[in-house]
């Protein structure tokens, strides 16, 4: 699971593990895991440093306050997730050498089996009924 961490600089850092966040040897960061990691640890921030770290991630849109504390961490937590795929641990790759699966070869014809026609909609035809001729054939 990623672990984040926040320096006094507002600045993020995503380690892959918590021990990778430990070896950082950075004292004056804040690291968390989840969203509720991190709302226990800025428990005691005021929100104008939530307003400040809001707009020091990239690709947000500036704001000028948060209306509570909750919604701010909310927000946060969900602009960072996505450093956090950056900092995953590369999973081994497939071998280059292995074969793909085979497919199964289809399955032969029926030779005396009719090709299926497809044919196009006909037009509705204009309903014909005895009364309709009779009453052209009067006029």
């Amino acid at each position: 699971m990623a672990t984040f961490t926040i320096t006094d600089d507002n600045n993020i850092t995503v380690f892959a593990t918590a021990a990778e966040a430990a070896q950082a040897d950075d004292s004056t960061a804040t690291s968390f895991d989840s969203q509720a990691a991190l709302t226990k640890v800025s428990a005691d921030w005021p929100l104008s440093r939530f307003v400040d770290l809001w707009n020091s991630i990239p690709g947000n849109a500036e704001v000028k306050k948060f209306t509570d504390r909750k919604k701010a961490v909310a927000r946060i937590w969900t602009a960072i997730q996505p450093l956090a795929s950056s900092a995953q641990p590369n999973e081994p790759e497939a071998s280059p050498t292995s074969q793909p699966e085979a497919r199964s070869p289809p399955e032969p014809l029926n030779p005396r089996r009719k090709p299926r026609v497809l044919r196009r909609p006909r037009r509705p035809r204009r309903a014909a009924t005895r009364a309709s001729v009779r009453t052209r054939r009067l006029k």
